[in-house]
């Protein structure tokens, strides 16, 4: 089994690459800037406009979305571009996520916003967001139902994206958030997008109404595993590998699952109170996370990635799909909580 995410390559994926850097070609010199921009923050260029390509997403979503249109029989070609739609649309909420988190590396460059400022960064994030919706609406050769049904999945993962934002960040002026509302909050914010991915796949694939079901339930599992995952690394990860200095979430007041647990704990919690006092000081940082890991919080969190996991698995079994293709959903349920980055 992988110890990471898949890379850009594999069946499909280049394709999907393809479609998205098509979608972000500038139509005319005026706007050229903009999409030099999106270009950047994808990976595809330095800031200045010169190919040089950085450190790229991870390529979860599209891998899910193909194989999930694989798995119930269908060609992965068929979902390349509503892939790369859903890549598109993650790589635009980054770009509001990292502004509003006040992020300021991004896969270790600078956030788009410490580049362009906050006012383009928004309208940016803008421009990607409707240049996604216009890939998936471009999709040519199906049937009106289905076309129906994968704009209304996408449209209902987009609302509950953002639903998990606003949670997101109503929680960092809590202290009190609760295991139960954290779980609540990024079954929308990462969660969604990744059941949609598979969701749509499978019914550009030709699924029924319970593979559809089964396969989005198995994609936002997955999503909530891969966001535990980020948590813990987070906290504990090496900066080189996670592209972001660790412990940022400490710092921030981010309700990650860790801190969420550590909270609950009476020392780690009273430690985590008191550094957030004191305007979350770097010399305890290092100390504070001694009590959090003390508390069991790396622990549990790392028990419920695997619980996610075994959740998505119950749900690819609960339809017959293709054994390869199911493998090979397993195999992302399982990089999500094994990768280091």
């Amino acid at each position: 089994m992988a110890n990471s995410a898949p890379e850009w390559s594999g069946p499909g994926l280049e394709g999907v690459e393809r479609t998205m850097r098509r979608a972000l070609e500038p139509p005319d010199a005026s706007v050229a800037q903009l999409y030099g921009w999106l270009s950047y923050h994808v990976g595809y260029t330095s800031i200045d406009g010169r190919v040089d390509d950085g450190r790229r997403g991870k390529g979860v979503r599209p891998s899910l979305c193909l194989a999930a249109c694989a798995a119930v029989g269908g060609s992965k070609l068929s979902a390349e571009q509503a892939a790369a739609a859903i890549e598109l649309t993650h790589e635009f909420s980054l770009i509001h996520d990292d502004l509003q988190d006040r992020d300021r590396v991004r896969r270790g460059r600078p956030a788009l916003w410490t580049e362009i400022g906050d006012a383009q960064a928004i309208g940016a994030g803008d421009t990607l967001f409707s240049i996604a919706r216009h890939v998936l609406a471009s999709i040519e050769g199906i049937e009106t139902e289905v076309r129906l049904d994968i704009n209304t999945q996408y449209d209902r993962a987009c609302i509950r994206l953002s639903e998990g934002q606003f949670l997101d960040l109503v929680f960092e002026g809590r202290d009190d958030v609760g295991v139960d509302e954290y779980f609540g909050m990024v079954e929308r914010k990462t969660g969604a997008l990744l059941g949609a991915a598979a969701g749509i796949g499978a019914r550009l694939g030709g699924a029924d109404a319970a593979s559809v079901d089964a396969l989005t339930d198995a994609g936002e599992a997955i999503g909530v595993a891969f966001q535990v995952r980020d948590d813990v690394l987070g906290l504990w990860g090496s900066a080189g590998l996670i592209g972001k200095p660790a412990g940022n979430d400490l710092r921030r007041g981010k309700k990650s699952l860790p801190i969420v647990f550590a909270l609950n704990e009476p020392s780690a919690g009273n430690a985590i109170r008191r550094f957030w006092a004191a305007g979350a000081p770097e010399s305890e940082a290092d100390s504070v996370l001694e009590h959090i890991e003390a508390a069991g919080a790396k622990h549990f969190a790392e028990g419920e990635a695997a619980r996610y996991v075994d959740l998505a698995v119950a749900a690819l079994n609960r339809v017959p799909l293709d054994p390869g293709e199911t493998q090979i959903l397993v195999d992302l349920a399982h990089a999500a909580i094994s990768r280091r980055s």
